[in-house]
């Protein structure tokens, strides 16, 4: 073999194509090793086959079909595309191009050619194919045609999918490869300008137009893929537009309140669902555009959290044609889960049963319900407990009473115990008034009187100091200690001194029953630039988050049970309100296990 023939053969057999030769009868002479990695067979396995013994009967005949008539001519052929049946069983498709062989003498010999695997291209062009035909949007490719100075003056339709043909009523057959003065002869100039306009700028254009050749209402997308050619995506409106005008025309008021409604409002064909126009407020609570929900059932756009519930709801619709505020959940944006009312009715549009619905987000009733219940509950244990609070101090008061009245049965009592006595019954007294006061409070503060205040200069620090001597009396085994400024800050403070009592007495209490009877209660007082703040600290049993984001409403108390601390869980509210009246704040710190500081702070004026 010569030099030349040498870097021929070493030039085809490491081509990435296949290189073959067959003789006038198509048996193979020559196979390039590439043929393992196409078909997977050796050279020598293929040598002395005819080359249709590697397709099925059937392939074997329709390439037969198009190769003899080339074959008979002795003519070149290219891109013959041919199934192949690989060594393990699989098809694979080949791209074939060949050309004639003729000896010496002119005599045709066969031919001698290449071929290529084209399997996972034409498996890609059938996936996108499939998509392209699937589409529910009528999709077209077209070239714009223009004219000497270059204005557009038509265009060719170079490709539609099966969506267009139903809603246009063109079929690709008749039309592909044609221009559109030969398919629609009196098409309107907006079509071709605004085409043309798109396939030479690259502007992208969105619109609604009616066909007068086609007699239809589009909505239409124009996009340029390449230059001079354009792209359109577009939907059949004519139905909607359709009922849009029938409604404008029989139904001015009913369209109108349609869009103003401050429910969600939807209009669907009844036999599949299908939605025609939604209302503003449905676009807003659903966050479903109008354009997205037009043309889709609520399956399409997942809107019932229940199946059973809009089984329930076609099935009424369908027997008696209505529905009267069905109780039900809808899925909106960010996938929340609503609670609504709907109702609907049906009616005929063209002779055709539509329905109409309407749906009231009902979320913010069914919370006001629930926090309704927890009121009720909270309140029925509020008085269970104010009638435990008051008969506990009226038991006492009337024990001792009858103890002083009863001489005969018990006997004369000396001055000691009898002022004992009266002394139970004083404090006890004073405890029960404080009860009734906080009730007379939370009275005024529910019906919507602010917390009266009788202001005058005074010592904060002064009524601190009464105040726990006044505990330290009470609960002589505890330890008060009030921690104050070492230097008088010569200030003072503007407030109701039995209101701010009540306060400060609310924190002692407080910090007293909830911590051990061997812990210190601590009173900080720090004044600052323009403000006093007042700290009671105790260690003892403190609360977790929940208990401090609830400590200042009506009627809480962290322990509701029967073996809790006594009280009516107004203190903290009432105190709450006492200090924003005099414009101060009040807070509270705390962790479970380790205690609570609880704060308040009050503006302070400059003694003169």
């Amino acid at each position: 073999m010569s030099s030349g023939e040498d870097r021929f053969k070493e030039m085809v057999e490491s081509s990435p194509d296949w290189h073959w030769e067959f003789d006038e009868n198509a048996i193979f002479t020559y196979v390039s090793p590439r043929i393992k990695d196409l078909l997977g067979y050796e050279p020598d396995e293929i040598l002395g086959k005819n080359a249709f013994d590697l397709m099925s009967p059937e392939e074997a005949d329709r390439v037969h079909q198009h190769f003899d008539p080339i074959a008979k001519k002795y003519q070149p052929f290219s891109c013959l595309e041919n199934t192949n049946i690989h060594k393990d069983g699989r098809e694979v498709i080949i791209e074939s191009s060949g050309t004639p062989i003729f000896d010496e003498d002119g005599t045709f010999r066969g031919y001698r050619g290449i071929d290529r695997d084209v399997t996972a291209q034409r498996l890609a062009e059938t996936k996108f194919q499939q998509l392209f035909n699937e589409m529910m949007d009528a999709f077209s490719y077209h070239q714009i045609i223009r004219d000497e100075d270059g204005n557009p003056v038509d265009y060719r339709f170079l490709e539609v999918n099966p969506a267009f043909e139903r809603m246009t009523g063109l079929k690709a057959s008749e039309i592909v490869g044609r221009k559109v003065s030969e398919v629609l002869p009196t098409i309107e100039q907006f079509w071709i300008e605004t085409f043309g306009r798109v396939a030479l700028t690259g502007e992208k254009v969105h619109f609604r137009h009616f066909s007068k050749e086609l007699g239809r209402h589009y909505e239409v997308k124009v996009y340029r893929p390449r230059q001079d050619c354009f792209a359109c995506v577009f939907l059949d409106v004519t139905e909607h537009i359709e009922i849009e005008n029938q409604l404008k025309n029989s139904e001015v008021r009913f369209r109108s309140a349609f869009v103003t409604i401050p429910d969600p409002v939807v209009l669907a064909r009844l036999s599949d669902g299908k939605i025609l126009d939604v209302n503003q407020a449905f676009e807003e609570i659903a966050g479903i555009p109008r354009v997205t929900a037009i043309g889709h059932n609520s399956d399409d756009l997942g809107l019932w959290d229940d199946p059973a519930m809009r089984e329930l709801f076609r099935h009424q619709l369908q027997v008696h044609g209505e529905m009267i505020n069905l109780e039900t959940k809808f899925r909106v944006r960010g996938n929340l889960v609503k609670s609504c009312k709907v109702s609907a009715k049906v009616f005929d549009i063209g002779n055709e049963p539509h329905l109409i619905a309407i749906i009231r987000d009902i979320s913010t009733e069914k919370e006001a319900e629930k926090a309704l219940l927890q009121m009720d509950q909270v309140k029925s244990e509020f008085i269970s407990t104010a009638a435990h609070e008051l008969r506990t101090p009226l038991s006492t008061m009337l024990g001792y009473t009858e103890l002083l009245l009863s001489r005969g049965e018990f006997g004369e009592f000396e001055e000691g115990q009898k002022r004992a006595f009266l002394q139970e019954i004083f404090d006890t007294g004073e405890a029960l008034t404080r009860i009734v006061d906080d009730l007379l409070d939370i009275s005024r503060i529910e019906s919507g009187q602010p917390i009266a205040l009788e202001v005058e200069r005074s010592d904060i620090v002064a009524l601190i100091n009464r105040i726990m001597d006044r505990y330290r009396i009470k609960m002589s085994d505890r330890n008060f200690i009030h921690h104050v400024p070492e230097t008088d800050p010569g200030a003072a403070l503007k407030f109701d001194p039995q209101r701010l009592a009540q306060v400060l007495e609310n924190l002692l209490s407080n910090a007293a029953k909830y911590s051990p009877s061997d812990s210190d209660i601590i009173v900080e007082t720090r004044f600052k630039s323009k403000s006093c703040q007042v700290s009671v600290v105790d260690h003892g049993i403190g609360m977790d988050e929940t208990q401090l984001s609830q400590v200042f409403d009506k009627f809480y108390r962290a322990d509701s049970s029967d073996t809790a601390v006594s009280g009516l869980g107004l203190g903290m509210s009432i105190a709450k309100q006492i200090v924003e009246a005099h414009g101060g704040e009040i807070w509270m710190d705390s962790r479970k296990g380790e205690g609570t500081k609880a704060s308040f702070w009050l503006p302070l004026i400059e003694m003169e």
